[in-house]
């Protein structure tokens, strides 16, 4: 689903120009039925808040507006995306499995980042997939990825955060693969579902003091790009399988050899003692 705006302007009483903003959304490739509907006619103070991204992880995680929830305002031109759908709500949607926002319209805008096929395992090395979009003449952007590796149900958001990574100035309308490192045991527990929090914003962003996208960045208002969350799940992965199917065979294997070794040391003595009568 694709949504289009267009800004009218408007005469005010007073002589103060103010924006009326009129919104539809069509679907590519259409589909049957009606193509349009309305999402939000207004001033543009009250569109642009309702014309917002938000994020539906548990609100632990400071998912909405009351709980400083990570914000991205619509911008109409020169903007950035993380994948090929972006969809508004008005609030984030806290929910266990971090779907709200599909539920909320209907539209999955998950998206634009992806795990690797490698094994999450202590001390791996893994890939993270991250599609950033765009339009108008932006041309890199910067992203946040933040993981919430021992489960706490919140981001650290300190200066030294290991739940925190950064990427700066990746291009627009190509696909990024990142690597990180999945932590040891005392801090992650493998196969343990992981809450993530991506945030994509224009390298320009007037919201970034310094420029840069921050440990602490994982909630707050930004001025444009897209949050998407995620409840990434893991099955048990094939070194681990390996592992057990090992673990679980070694019994037999090890009957075996124990019974190979009895039996020729049987044979050697027969032999011995049948020499022995000979000889005597």
């Amino acid at each position: 689903q694709v949504y289009e705006w267009k800004a009218d302007l408007a005469q005010a009483c007073g002589g103060e120009q103010v924006y009326v903003l009129s919104g539809s959304s069509h679907h590519s490739p259409p589909k049957e039925g009606p193509e349009d509907e309305s999402f939000c006619e207004g001033t543009f103070e009250e569109c642009a808040e309702a014309i917002k991204d938000m994020g539906d992880l548990p609100d632990t995680y400071s998912t909405t507006v009351s709980a400083g929830g990570p914000e991205h305002l619509y911008i109409f031109s020169d903007t950035v995306q993380l994948g090929p759908t972006w969809d508004p709500e008005s609030d984030g949607q806290p929910s266990g499995s971090a779907i709200g926002d599909d539920q909320f319209d209907n539209s999955d805008d998950e998206d634009g980042v992806r795990r690797g096929p490698q094994n999450w395992t202590n001390g791996a090395v893994v890939d993270i997939i991250i599609d950033v979009q765009g339009e108008g003449d932006v041309q890199e952007a910067d992203v946040g990825l933040w993981l919430d590796w021992n489960g706490d149900g919140a981001f650290d958001g300190s200066p030294s955060s290991n739940e925190f990574y950064p990427y700066d100035n990746l291009p627009v309308g190509i696909s990024t693969t990142v690597q990180i490192v999945v932590p040891d045991s005392t801090v992650y527990t493998v196969g343990n579902a992981i809450a993530a929090r991506a945030r994509i914003v224009d390298d320009e962003s007037l919201r970034l003091p310094d420029g840069n996208i921050d440990p602490d960045d994982f909630a707050g208002p930004l001025d444009s790009g897209e949050v998407e969350d995620y409840i990434w799940q893991f099955t048990p992965t094939a070194i681990t399988m390996g592992d057990v199917s090992a673990e679980s065979s070694a019994g037999p294997v090890m009957a075996l050899l124990v019974g190979l070794l009895l039996l020729s040391a049987a044979t050697v003595l027969a032999l011995r003692r049948s020499r022995a009568v000979k000889n005597s």
